[in-house]
């Protein structure tokens, strides 16, 4: 076992994308013989209309890969904590509410509160009547990164076995997408993950000797979710100040 590199144990996991849901699925976007349709909406009707119709499109995504990640469990499960990431957060909701000021008008109590980073954190815990604690997580490239590194932080803490991260971005706005360093997708994925002293499945470390000159890749959680399907053993993702080598630990 490398003690260089964080240990995971992925009890199960969840993704969701535009016309894309389910393992089948996923592996056969995996294979490229199934593209993902941008106009698609989650359904969620384990939602109470009223709460559903406070969920902007990223919300929606990462309440829906939330709930069907721990539903694969059994119905009353929760997760000891959770970790909500997300690159770009509420930004389309945000934009508009500055598109909104800037042509005076005023802005709307609820779109103005739901515009913070762990909008899709609290409305998760509303919907599920989850309590335990939260953290919401931003770090550019690096998202899915930090959000498991925080994840394998928390459960070496006593009591807590599981940890729900969850990470779900949208496309930037058009006339921002000339600053986009990653392909622009919808998407969510959630990873419920629990200690790993036993019986890890993966692992990554970091690389420092990267390669200069690397294209815009795919987000993280994309290349995790082909990895994961694929039959390669090892896999090289990169980040924002350095490479990620995940392996499967066998």
């Amino acid at each position: 076992m490398d003690n260089n590199a964080i240990h995971l144990h992925v009890k199960q996991w969840y993704a969701w994308a535009p016309g894309i849901e389910g393992a089948g699925q996923w592996r056969q976007w995996a294979e490229g013989s199934l593209m993902p349709d941008f106009e698609d909406v989650p359904a969620l009707p384990f939602i109470k209309p009223m709460l559903r119709r406070r969920l902007s499109q990223l919300s929606k995504m990462a309440v829906k890969v939330a709930f069907e990640c721990l539903n694969k469990e059994n119905d009353d499960f929760n997760a000891d904590r959770t970790v909500f990431c997300s690159r770009h957060g509420e930004l389309t909701r945000t934009v508009g509410l500055l598109e909104t000021l800037a042509s005076g008008n005023e802005l709307s109590p609820t779109g103005f509160s739901l515009s913070v980073h762990n909008a899709a954190s609290g409305l998760y815990s509303i919907a599920r009547a989850d309590t335990a604690p939260s953290v919401s997580i931003a770090a550019g490239r690096d998202t899915l990164i930090e959000g498991v590194r925080e994840a394998a932080t928390l459960l070496t803490e006593d009591g807590i076995h599981t940890v729900l991260v969850v990470v779900a971005d949208e496309p930037l706005p058009s006339y921002l997408s000339e600053y986009a360093d990653e392909e622009q997708r919808s998407f969510a994925l959630a990873l419920l993950l629990s200690k790993a002293d036993i019986n890890a499945n993966c692992s990554f470390r970091a690389l420092y000797d990267r390669e200069k000159g690397i294209e815009r890749q795919e987000p993280q959680s994309l290349e995790f979710i082909r990895f994961t399907l694929s039959g390669v053993s090892s896999a090289v993702m990169p980040g924002a100040r350095c490479d990620w080598l995940w392996q499967k630990d066998v």
